[in-house]
């Protein structure tokens, strides 16, 4: 893509393989690469040696065994909402971990939105996260990280609450 097209259109993938055969260098092709069978099928057009993964990786951090299962012909099984809630809530403790609860909080409303992209009822949820998150952020303004620490423990307890109850309860009740 050129840079008017910013993340519109279509990458041109044939750009990929004339270069590939105008180098003797290894080629990685990048551009719209969402899936196991995109991965093969830009391989396959391009001849490039690789692949790179960008913003499909975005909540999906299983892309790459699906690429993965996809190159060697295996059998690929995506992850379940509950995996992928259990992805989410591991990425949010290690995202408040290294930033601290105020910031790590805040980063976490884009991730959380990735990882339930394609759930039923994800913009629901989408919503509702951010509103906890707003409400949090506002309550803690004027005050330094100790006065904080008890409305952001709350707010992650609710969070979890939310997100456990949204995803395991409507799988329990599935069955």
């Amino acid at each position: 893509r050129t840079r008017m097209q910013q993340y519109s259109g279509c990458a041109d993938w044939s750009i990929i393989e004339r270069v590939k055969k105008s180098v003797s260098v290894p080629v990685l092709g990048n551009g719209d690469v969402r899936s196991g069978a995109d991965a093969v099928n830009m391989i396959a057009q391009t001849g490039c040696d690789s692949v790179i993964v960008g913003r499909a990786a975005q909540g999906n951090p299983w892309i790459f065994a699906e690429i993965r299962a996809f190159l060697s012909g295996e059998a690929y099984t995506p992850p379940t909402p509950r995996e992928r809630v259990d992805m989410a809530l591991r990425h949010f403790d290690l995202e408040t971990e290294l930033h601290g609860a105020k910031k790590g909080l805040l980063e976490m409303r884009k991730h959380i939105a990735w990882y339930v992209s394609g759930i039923p009822g994800a913009a629901k949820f989408r919503e509702r996260i951010n509103t906890m998150v707003f409400s949090i952020y506002r309550m803690s303004e004027g005050k330094n990280m100790v006065e904080m620490e008890p409305d952001i423990f709350e707010a992650t307890k609710e969070l979890r609450a939310f997100m456990f109850e949204r995803v395991y309860f409507r799988e329990a009740c599935r069955v």
